[in-house]
């Protein structure tokens, strides 16, 4: 069975960044792209550009499977696994989730209304001991 992906953005003032020097590539290629009447590579190649960037952006999820939790980066490459036994709690915030380990650090992750009560529904069904708190603070708030 395919595993679900729950989908997260970093914190808000990295994707702000990542995602306008991600559209500022796309206007300067459309504006080269513009410049001439025919078929122009140039322009044409920065367009693409923009898109293996966006695919890029758009690649970190998380799944949750049998023993824990896998968190996929931008990276094709780069995972990290959280066994169900290193993580404390899960804080539920509005704006995304905090992943407390015990003693090796917090994993912030920034999600969707829709996606945060997706995933904490699958987590608490998948893992009934798993404690998650509801937090009415937002996530940069520490």
């Amino acid at each position: 069975m395919k595993s679900k992906r729950y989908f997260w953005q970093p914190e808000l003032s990295l994707a702000i960044i990542y995602w306008s020097i991600t559209f500022i590539i796309l206007f300067y290629g459309l504006i080269v792209t513009l410049e001439n009447t025919g078929p122009f590579l140039k322009g044409n190649l920065i367009i693409g550009l923009f898109f293996v960037f966006a695919a890029i952006g758009v690649h970190r999820y998380l799944t949750i499977n049998e023993k824990g939790l896998t968190i996929h980066y931008s990276l094709v490459w780069r995972k990290q696994f959280l066994p169900i036994s290193h993580i404390d709690v899960i804080l539920d915030r509005k704006d995304g989730i905090i992943i407390k380990q015990k003693g090796l650090g917090d994993y912030q992750l920034s999600m969707s209304k829709k996606q945060r009560q997706r995933f904490l529904q699958a987590a608490k069904a998948q893992f009934p001991q798993l404690k998650i708190k509801e937090e009415n603070v937002k996530i940069s708030h520490d």
